[in-house]
């Protein structure tokens, strides 16, 4: 996507780390290795509130997604749906409420 920050899995993990204003899933989930379950939370939930997450901070390319997911996601593990069909779905409803934010964040720039 052309709105992709460039950075690399390294980079973003980095910097998600070193922020202080991360909030404990994120950080739990990027920094610490955490699966979902052991940050008591659904996997929905956490899919979206991760993936939402990257894609408002410049993370729009699906494979840098799926990467700092973890290995518990619906993404990678889904029982009822076909877990591609799943991250794609979940990818197109972020990235309607992400693209606005980071158009927004540019013009304020």
């Amino acid at each position: 996507m052309k709105y992709d920050n460039g950075k690399s899995v390294g980079e973003i993990t980095n910097e998600i780390c070193s922020c202080n204003e991360t909030n404990k899933l994120i950080k739990g989930v990027v920094c610490q290795g955490k699966k979902y379950a052991d940050m008591n939370i659904d996997r929905s939930r956490g899919d979206w509130r991760v993936i939402l997450y990257l894609m408002k901070h410049g993370v729009t390319d699906p494979d840098k997604i799926l990467q700092l997911l973890p290995v518990d996601s619906k993404a990678k593990i889904n029982e009822k749906w076909d877990t591609e069909k799943y991250f794609t779905e979940t990818l197109s409803n972020a990235w309607k409420i992400a693209k606005k934010y980071i158009e927004a964040h540019k013009r304020q720039k």
